[in-house]
């Protein structure tokens, strides 16, 4: 199948949903190192979360909802390395950091969740980060509900950030968001601020958690041996500063 239709094909799966029969929910409710929703912090942030919610979609929207307002869009010097409660604490994450809190909150409440990892182009970091690579590791969630699979990442970049960079954008991927994505979710359909399959060079698959990803995935494009991550650390407080000046728009 050449690109186009590759990439056509992909969109039709994810805007329809993946049927539920091609993978068992029940699989996908256990706590992980990673996912780590027994912590008490996590369970905090279930309970503030769901405060008022009562079916499996309402859980969703409102886990979703939280996750895009308390975790903001940036990075943290372990990287993806990071457990959904210490996510939480540093309140700062990027795609990989935030899928981890989005589906260990929405497994602590009981509703299905699976990691599926893409290489998507690098885009998405221009004017806030070189990578060094043409495609970055990313993390959608899909979220099981009226039995099926809904692709999700739209809880990654935070409401003021989006609504400042986005008259900048006319298409594309730039700056932390893709110009026609979505920080809002109804629990129903497939929503996005950053993933889009026309940005996507390869899809990894599902794994349990970002730590498996990067302990199994076969050629990942962002995983750190001790040098990478010591040059990450040097560059983080550079991106972060210039996401906080996208973010409020200062000079």
């Amino acid at each position: 199948m050449n690109a186009p239709h590759w990439f056509a094909a992909l969109w039709i799966v994810l805007a329809a949903g993946v049927p539920a029969a091609a993978d068992d929910p029940a699989a996908h409710l256990s706590a992980t190192d990673y996912l780590d929703h027994g912590h008490p912090r996590v369970q905090q942030a279930i309970a503030e979360a769901t405060r008022g919610a009562t079916t499996p979609r309402e859980k969703a929207v409102a886990i979703h909802d939280y996750v895009r307002d308390r975790v903001a869009f940036g990075f943290n010097k372990p990287f993806y390395a990071m457990r959904a409660s210490e996510v939480l604490a540093a309140g700062r994450g990027f795609c990989n950091n935030q899928s981890t809190v989005f589906a260990a909150m929405l497994r602590g409440a009981g509703v299905p969740a699976r990691h599926r990892f893409y290489a998507l182009s690098a885009q998405v970091l221009d004017g806030i980060l070189d990578p060094g690579t043409p495609y970055v590791d990313h993390a959608v969630v899909e979220v099981h509900l009226d039995d099926r699979w809904v692709p999700v990442d739209s809880y990654i970049v935070d409401r003021p950030l989006a609504e400042a960079v986005r008259p900048q954008l006319t298409s594309g991927l730039r700056l932390g968001v893709r110009a026609d994505g979505s920080t809002a979710w109804d629990g129903a359909t497939p929503s996005f601020s950053q993933f889009h399959p026309e940005f996507v060079a390869r899809e990894f698959g599902v794994f349990e958690d970002v730590d498996a990803f990067y302990a199994r995935a076969e050629r990942p494009t962002n995983r750190l041996g001790v040098a990478g991550r010591l040059l990450f650390r040097l560059v983080i407080g550079r991106a972060n500063d210039r996401i906080e000046t996208l973010r409020t728009g200062a000079p």
